[in-house]
């Protein structure tokens, strides 16, 4: 297996569908995917099921917790599940082009510790982000792609907020070779009601911004 893509859902029921329709569909042999419903409480679940459930010759596997543990635990767990030699995250309010899984699977050719993905943010305003021109702030899991040889850390599951800060500042160390790809293909949508980043803005400090 090339790629595992991991995605934790926990009540998305208004953007699950959207996410899932932009990846199953172009799931190859190659390519895995784990969806971690923790605990949702309104019809995430139902949702996931009725996409799965028009494709069942894909590689997909669900699944879910009646409890709620966080974004970190369900992280862990799907990693803990999957085997592919690169490893994706993709956040279940986003989406992403069709060309995705294409250009993960060219770019992984290359056999680097990890790669970064040019990204487009919508929603409460509109920018686009280019891989090799990242700002520093930025941290989100979902904008990389990591190596199996490279992903030793977990996901801290105490922490409410700056997870994905620590694990990556945690995993990408000097000396790293890393990759890029510079076609957008991941849609990050900011702002959305109920998200984390709504609740509050982005933490600043010595003028960078960790989303």
């Amino acid at each position: 297996m090339k790629l595992s893509i991991i995605i934790p859902a926990y009540n998305t029921e208004k953007y699950i569908e959207e996410c899932l329709n932009s990846i199953v569909p172009i799931l190859t042999d190659e390519t895995e995917l784990i969806i971690i419903n923790d605990g949702s409480t309104d019809k995430t679940l139902s949702k996931i099921n009725k996409v799965v459930d028009k494709y069942k010759d894909k590689n997909v596997t669900i699944i879910t917790y009646h409890t709620n543990r966080g974004l970190s635990y369900a992280r862990n767990k799907g990693f803990d599940m999957c085997i592919g030699d690169f490893i994706a995250y993709i956040d279940s309010d986003d989406y992403v082009d069709v060309a995705y899984i294409e250009n993960i699977l060219e770019a992984i050719k290359s056999n680097k510790d990890f790669y970064r993905l040019s990204w487009h943010m919508f929603n409460a305003r509109e920018e686009d982000y280019i891989a090799n021109k990242l700002p520093s702030w930025n941290c989100s899991v979902w904008s990389y792609v990591y190596n199996r040889r490279i992903h030793t850390e977990r996901f801290d599951e105490t922490r409410e907020r700056t997870e994905d800060m620590v694990f990556t500042n945690a995993t990408i160390k000097n000396g790293m070779r890393q990759g890029y790809i510079h076609k957008i293909i991941y849609y990050y949508r900011y702002l959305r009601e109920g998200s984390l980043s709504e609740v509050k803005p982005p933490i600043e400090r010595s003028g960078k911004r960790y989303i």
